[in-house]
């Protein structure tokens, strides 16, 4: 029996993608050389499925070449600063 993911997905998940072309950016993120595409599980449809025992988020990414995508979870302190609760990276220039 698969176990229930609504714990899994209660914090807010983000994903940043690195361009080949920091060009291809919008402007307000070519500071950072990456995109910014942080999303709630439930925002993004509202659905999750159960597959192999694990949950699964769909989420489109950028119509460009990319270098690197981040993604894991987060939680935001009071004073603005951030918790990471688990991170994965996957590179594509290696």
């Amino acid at each position: 029996m698969c176990r229930d993911c609504a714990e899994d997905v209660q914090e807010s998940f983000f994903l940043h993608v690195a361009p080949v072309d920091v060009n291809d950016l919008p402007e307000h993120r070519k500071q950072y050389n990456f995109d910014n595409l942080d999303f709630r599980f439930n925002d993004r449809g509202g659905r999750w499925f159960r597959s192999a025992e694990q949950c699964v988020a769909l989420r489109e990414l950028p119509d460009y070449d990319f270098t690197a995508i981040r993604t894991g979870q987060f939680l935001g302190n009071e004073d603005g600063s951030y918790i990471h609760l688990w991170v994965g990276e996957i590179r594509f220039d290696e």
